[in-house]
């Protein structure tokens, strides 16, 4: 992902780094991490102003990107086309749609199209000027702070009851998400340039995340982190590097427990019509899953091309009885099947996979952070709608297909000094 990774580096001509474009770099990141930095009280009204700050600043971005003297660097098209695809059938399917409420689907479809901006505007405007090592430090000191205010939030508050919104307002999928993919930066930029002073970055920033996502309470992301910890030290070479990650991650494996089994003893439960009493943090939602797969196999319409964008959450009420109002299927497979069809799953998940495909290809370093980092991200989507961006998951799909754009435009691109 940085540019001094490479090693076309010493031929490569220095570009100037202006300072007005670090400054959009950090602002950029701030609006995507403002969900978690404290900023806000709470998350009711403050979804529409960071949409609004995240479009700005991505217009900026988009601005210097086709006003560059430089042509920018080249994103595969097996991954833009499907993407851009995907936001075609996403407006398509508005048309299909009688919404109770129309402005939300379209604030949503917004910030979803913010991840395609960030990927195709934002990303290779930081690789055309050198700043993907600018960026990748950025984040992982924001990370860190929005981690410390984190711990600092519950260490003072303690933990919210179960469903509602966890560490610094910001619901504990959304905050786990985020601290997978700067547990993923974190050892990517230190393997990249493991010098004392990165160190002194890199490992307080990793325990201050680690911690973050365990008190945060997301059962997935805790796992999903401590999977890419693994894959990234079994790659060590001395064994006994790999002991003492395998120490690490036994402590990390007694948090867990401690965690789940705090989350199990909140846990409030719900009763079905058949009179089976669930757990409601995870229970429910095996019988919500079959709900939804008996819709979307209804009939042959839904089947291919969905209900509509956001409108799982006031049809399926409609369509089918549940105990408790379903706003969201909680599994990202279900909820892109049911409201855009198979077509829609072959255009969400295609770009994915060429992403898992380039990744695995680029550098070791990224084979064994970055890539294991997308996967867990993906795997999450089984108990959360992960990557299907709405105005209740944050900016955490703007911030992924920033760091993918990066990743994919690792090598640096010849140029002449360039300004902004």
């Amino acid at each position: 992902m940085g540019a001094s990774g490479s090693t076309n580096q010493s031929t490569t001509p220095k570009v100037e780094q202006s300072l007005l474009l670090k400054a959009l770099v950090i602002l950029l990141l701030c609006s995507l991490s403002c969900e978690h930095l404290g900023l806000v009280i709470a998350m009711h009204g403050v979804s529409y102003a960071k949409l609004y700050l995240n479009t700005i600043v991505l217009v900026l971005f988009g601005a210097i990107r086709f006003l560059s003297p430089q042509p920018p660097p080249s994103l595969p098209q097996s991954i833009v086309i499907p993407l851009v695809l995907l936001h075609a059938w996403i407006l398509a399917s508005f048309a299909i749609v009688d919404y109770p409420f129309m402005l939300g689907p379209i604030f949503t479809y917004i910030n979803s199209l913010s991840g395609l901006l960030a990927l195709i505007w934002a990303a290779p405007v930081i690789a055309l000027y050198r700043l993907q090592d600018f960026t990748l430090k950025a984040f992982i000191i924001i990370a860190g702070i929005v981690s410390l205010l984190g711990i600092a939030h519950t260490l003072t508050s303690g933990m919210p009851p179960l469903g509602e919104v966890s560490i610094l307002n910001a619901n504990h999928m959304h905050i786990g998400l985020y601290m997978i993919l700067a547990t993923g930066c974190i050892l990517y930029y230190f393997n990249e340039h493991p010098t004392r002073g990165n160190a002194l970055l890199c490992i307080p920033a990793f325990f201050l995340v680690l911690a973050a996502i365990v008190l945060s309470g997301s059962r997935a992301a805790t796992i999903a982190s401590l999977a890419i910890v693994v894959i990234w030290g079994w790659s060590f070479k001395n064994w006994k590097s790999k002991v003492s990650i395998l120490i690490f991650i036994g402590l990390a494996l007694v948090a867990l427990s401690m965690q789940m089994e705090d989350r199990a003893q909140a846990s409030s439960s719900i009763t079905l019509s058949n009179g089976l009493e669930v757990d409601f943090s995870l229970g429910y939602r095996f019988f919500m899953w079959y709900g939804i797969v008996s819709v979307i196999f209804s009939n042959p319409i839904t089947f291919l091309i969905g209900l509509g964008y956001e409108s799982l959450s006031f049809k399926f009420n409609e369509l089918i009885y549940f105990p408790v109002y379903v706003n969201a299927a909680h599994n990202i497979f279900l909820q892109v099947w049911c409201e855009l069809g198979l077509v829609g799953m072959v255009l969400f998940f295609m770009p994915l996979l060429f992403v898992l495909l380039r990744l695995s290809k680029i550098t070791p370093s990224i084979r064994v952070t970055l890539l294991p980092t997308v996967i867990a991200v993906i795997m999450t989507g089984f108990t959360q709608e992960t990557l299907y961006a709405n105005m209740a998951s944050g900016n955490f799909n703007s911030l992924f297909w920033l760091f993918i754009g990066l990743a994919l435009l690792h090598e640096p691109i010849p140029s002449s000094n360039l300004k902004v």
